[in-house]
């Protein structure tokens, strides 16, 4: 299971900073950086983890079926304006001030990275958010 010393392994994220692509072509601008939402998503389909603030036990849900833990994210917008949900495990490195992913740029529509995931439902939409509803990836 990870643990939030590993959600650490960016600690340059940060919004402004430009995506590339593996081949050095750019996606876009990190908009937003969230880190150890990857918690909430694994645990299961109801309650607080018991790591987490505000657990009840009568409320929460462990499932045996998603073992680990879930993924962090950066909402990047892209040259056409269009939000992307992008994992942290789909960075390779973070250098010289940008973010690089581990797909080339023309590879990344092919990712599926405009579904909002369910670990961001609760996030406000973006003023050009075409992604799918929440709970939908």
């Amino acid at each position: 299971m990870a643990t939030p010393l590993q959600n650490e392994q960016y600690p340059d994220l940060r919004a402004n900073m430009p995506v590339m692509g593996a081949d050095n072509e750019q996606v876009g601008t990190i908009m937003e950086v969230f880190r150890d939402v990857g918690l909430v998503e694994t645990f299961g389909a109801k309650g607080i983890p018991p790591q987490q603030a505000g657990h009840d036990p009568v409320e929460y849900a462990y499932s045996e079926a998603m073992p680990g833990a879930g993924d962090d994210y950066v909402t990047v917008r892209d040259g056409d304006g269009e939000i992307l949900y992008i994992p942290f495990a789909a960075l390779s490195r973070v250098e010289n001030g940008r973010a690089v992913l581990a797909v080339d740029a023309d590879s990344v529509s092919l990712m599926n990275w405009e579904v909002r995931p369910d670990a961001l439902k609760s996030l406000p939409e973006y003023d050009h958010d075409t992604g799918a509803e929440p709970n939908v990836a």
